[in-house]
């Protein structure tokens, strides 16, 4: 599949990417010379298979456009600039299009401007080295103004057929329509049978040439977004089928699809739901049952953790643009990513939150983040038997809500340690709290000596095993600076802190007691004054 411009976090672009499907799936920056067209949005892409390129129509890069490109593809990917005949289309975005393979045409229909929607029809011949445009004038009822519209070409009837769109009025639409190509082209209503999907722009659509269906997933008329996924049989008489594959992508619009002819099937990429995405969906359509993620979905503020009896890690909830509460495993032995369904009721949609893996008990611990406002809640995310949501209740003092938390797993003493944060008002915290595991879990904030660090967010926190201690790097301050200290905290004892890996005096005093007696040193092969048969001390191997 090949991506060119569009918007992206930066704005406009003009890149071109090209997402390799054979093997395992991955994307790749294509470095295409000669002139690019401008960066723009809201363009016309078609495959010409037998030049072997991409033709792209039109668009907006701040202004409308009308020009055309051609990115040749072999052996190496270049941009072309061709004479264009003929009068062309007015300026426009969100035209609808598609490759005619018997007259070697694009055929372009609708879009709109500043201060048209458009309901005309052209065709650009591709078959020479000029391309030449020509407006089309189809008998029959004309579908009346018409952009964002998912339209394909229908391969076994030599038709184009669309679907939906937006309409003079800015009004989303759901209605199905054909032009026929043969003989004098014509416009004619389609009226499915059953149920049709409601009425959208910006929904993706692809033909399926083995069942010979139109598909169409998406489309919206603002957030949230649809991410529904329809079948319409086109063989025989039309009718409308809604299919029902489990992990679901989030809703969106605007998207790019595209059919796989050697996977048999939907691809999807990007689009936007108010946040613009960029995950890459495949759905197979022989018999489909659930979509894939063919590359990681963007989002921040989720919580990763390993699950060591499965070699795999968890994903849960983060931020694509809104909070999510979803779960995800990436299993390391296949490298594929699974959307998980565990059963009960879910944490509310949250991001920024924190927790751990209690190997014990084989089950995630999370704790609050930010739905709307930061929380305090505690779950439980089992993973032996059934894979089950729960909200524990634990018992003494409950933390402040917050957000950019810290936490680590304390194996010796089966509790969660917690440190820091951003509160409600979004005043970083430093304290530290415990959260028993073992029996009912109860609340506990410790009261550590020495000096601590100073309130932040976000730090980095791990758990040193072999001096049993926490460590936490950085973080933010209240005035969202960078942090770049580093502090340690015991855990044995009274819990001490101390800032750039001190050694603490009562671990420095423990080691000295348990390090043993000396042992004399090498007999073979030792010189100088610190060997034992020489008469000088003998050498032990530091703490560290």
């Amino acid at each position: 599949m090949i991506v060119f411009g569009g918007q992206s976090s930066k704005g406009r672009s003009n890149d071109v990417w090209i997402l390799n499907l054979s093997g395992s799936p991955h994307w790749e920056k294509a470095a295409a010379t000669g002139f690019a067209p401008s960066a723009r949005t809201m363009q016309l892409c078609v495959y010409d298979p037998i030049n072997d390129r991409m033709i792209v129509f039109g668009g907006y890069d701040g202004a409308y456009k009308n020009d055309v490109s051609s990115l040749y593809l072999s052996p190496n990917p270049v941009w072309v600039q061709m004479p264009v005949k003929g009068t062309p289309p007015a300026p426009r975005a969100w035209s609808s299009g598609i490759y005619d393979p018997v007259r070697q045409e694009l055929v372009l229909v609708g879009g709109r401007n500043a201060s048209t929607t458009f309901s005309d029809v052209w065709t650009l011949s591709l078959s020479t080295d000029t391309l030449t445009w020509a407006q089309m004038s189809p008998a029959g009822t004309n579908p009346g103004p018409r952009a964002a519209s998912a339209l394909v070409y229908d391969s076994d009837r030599d038709r184009v057929v669309f679907f939906a769109g937006m309409d003079a009025a800015g009004n989303p639409r759901n209605d199905v329509w054909a032009l026929t190509l043969a003989g004098t082209p014509t416009w004619s209503a389609i009226t499915p049978l059953g149920t049709p999907p409601s009425a959208r722009n910006g929904a993706s659509g692809i033909y399926d040439p083995v069942r010979q269906q139109l598909v169409i997933f998406g489309g919206g008329t603002g957030v949230p977004n649809n991410n529904d996924t329809w079948t319409l049989s086109l063989n025989g008489t039309p009718a409308w089928t809604q299919l029902a594959p489990a992990n679901l992508p989030s809703g969106r619009q605007f998207q790019t699809s595209t059919y796989d002819p050697i996977g048999d099937r939907l691809l999807v990429f990007g689009g936007s739901n108010g946040a613009i995405l960029s995950g890459t969906w495949g759905l197979s359509l022989s018999g489909a049952t659930s979509w894939v993620p063919l590359s990681g979905t963007r989002r921040r503020g989720h919580l990763a953790i390993y699950d060591p009896l499965r070699e795999r890690m968890v994903v849960m909830g983060g931020d694509d643009g809104t909070p999510l509460n979803d779960v995800w495993e990436l299993d390391f032995a296949n490298s594929t990513w699974l959307k998980l369904t565990p059963a009960g009721t879910p944490p509310t949609p949250r991001a920024f939150h924190s927790g751990i893996y209690d190997p014990v008990r084989d089950r995630i611990i999370v704790f609050g983040g930010r739905d709307t406002v930061p929380q305090n809640d505690t779950w439980e995310l089992s993973f032996s038997g059934s894979l089950t949501w729960r909200q524990l209740t634990p018992s003494g003092p409950t933390p402040a809500p917050r957000i950019d938390h810290s936490t680590i797993y304390d194996p010796l003493r089966h509790r969660m340690i917690m440190f820091g944060g951003t509160d409600a008002s979004g005043s970083p915290l430093n304290d530290v709290w415990a959260l028993s595991l073992a029996g009912s879990p109860t609340w506990t904030q410790l009261t550590p000596t020495g000096s601590a660090p100073s309130a932040r967010g976000a730090a980095a926190m791990v758990y040193d095993a072999t001096r049993d201690r926490v460590v936490i790097f950085g973080g933010y301050d209240k005035l969202l600076n960078a942090l770049s200290d580093a502090y340690s905290l015991t855990l044995y004892g009274t819990p001490a802190w101390s800032s750039r890996y001190e050694l603490p005096a009562a671990l420095a005093a423990h080691r000295r007691l348990t390090a043993g007696p000396r042992s004399p040193g090498r007999r073979r092969g030792c010189a100088g004054p610190g060997c034992g048969d020489r008469g000088g001390p003998a050498r032990r191997r530091p703490w560290w």
